[in-house]
């Protein structure tokens, strides 16, 4: 694939993502991402690599020339940076259920989940024979409704289900981990 067509790709990806972003500026990024993966020695002069510049009213400058916003005073340097100032900034809480496997156990649960306007960021499941154990990690900041609503709301639907499940905030599992 071409280095062009792999920018409009990923232009258009980040732009349908992200909305508010100006698709120009997505571009000249991509371009300075890929062409900072390029061998040196395939560089053209065309697309220099010159350091970030950080100004004074919280802006940077890439290489290529864009400007973009300081991402809250420093730049996220690898994955778990970037996790640990997610979480930092979202509420979350751990959802954990266990039983005999059948069908729409993970539907049931997810569809209360979305009825109370969470926003499901990660989960695993796994199936041992007919036993299933579900991991579902829930961001609170667009609930409607407050955790305690939620932690009933899951209980009657594992009910109904003829499951277990625990709802913890984040902070109380992290909590038990250090004790």
């Amino acid at each position: 694939m071409a280095i062009d067509s792999i920018v409009r790709a990923v232009t258009q990806a980040l732009h349908q993502r992200l909305g508010t972003l100006d698709p120009q500026l997505i571009e000249r990024v991509t371009h300075e991402v890929l062409g900072a993966l390029e061998d040196p020695a395939e560089r053209s002069a065309a697309s220099p690599s010159a350091p970030l510049r950080v100004h004074d009213d919280g802006t940077i400058t890439t290489g290529l020339g864009a400007r973009i916003a300081h991402p809250a005073g420093s730049l996220p340097t690898c994955a778990s940076c970037v996790e640990t100032a997610r979480r930092e900034i979202t509420e979350r809480a751990i959802v954990t259920a266990t039983g005999i496997n059948k069908r729409g156990v993970l539907a049931s649960l997810t569809t209360s989940i979305a009825e109370a306007g969470g926003n499901i960021q990660d989960v695993s499941q796994t199936i041992i024979s007919d036993f299933f154990t579900l991991i579902l990690v829930v961001a609170l900041d667009s609930l409607t409704i407050s955790l305690a609503d939620l932690k009933d709301k899951l209980k009657l639907a594992a009910e109904r289900q003829g499951i277990r499940v625990v709802v913890m905030h984040e902070d109380v599992l992290r909590s038990l981990q250090r004790v």
